[in-house]
C-alpha cells in the first residue's frame, strides 16, 4: 500500500489505523503502555506521531492521543487541525478531540 491516492475512503482509514499500531508497537519497546496516535492533514501527511508517555514518570494522564493533542495546539493552526484526523490504536479519551479546536474527525480500533 505505497500509493494511498488510489485508496477508498475505508482503505485510507485502515491504512493509518494500522499506521497508529505500529506507534503503539513502538510504545512497547519503550516499556510503555500499547497505545499510540497519529494526525494526518485532509493532503494524507502525517504531521504528529505520539505514543504513551506512562514511563518514566507514572504519569496516568499521558495518553498517546492527549500527547498529540497537546502537541498538535501548540504548533498547528485551528485551520490545519479542522481538516485533519486522529487515528489512534484504541478508543480516544474524551479530553483529546476536546482539548482545542480540532482535529475535524478521528478514527479508532475497537479490537
Amino acid at each position: 500500500m505505497n500509493d494511498i491516492a488510489a485508496l477508498t475512503p475505508a482503505e485510507i482509514d485502515e491504512y493509518f489505523l494500522r499506521r497508529s499500531f505500529e506507534v503503539a508497537r513502538r510504545a512497547v519497546a519503550h516499556r510503555n503502555h500499547p497505545f499510540g496516535a497519529i494526525l494526518v492533514d485532509q493532503n494524507r501527511n502525517v504531521l504528529i506521531e505520539a505514543e504513551n508517555g506512562y514511563m518514566p514518570g507514572r504519569d496516568g494522564t499521558a495518553h498517546a492521543e492527549r500527547l498529540l493533542a497537546t502537541q498538535a495546539c501548540t504548533t498547528l493552526s485551528p485551520d490545519v487541525l479542522k481538516g485533519a484526523t486522529l487515528y489512534s490504536s484504541a478508543e480516544p479519551a474524551r479530553c483529546a478531540r476536546a482539548r482545542c479546536t480540532g482535529p475535524g474527525s478521528a478514527a479508532w480500533s475497537t479490537a
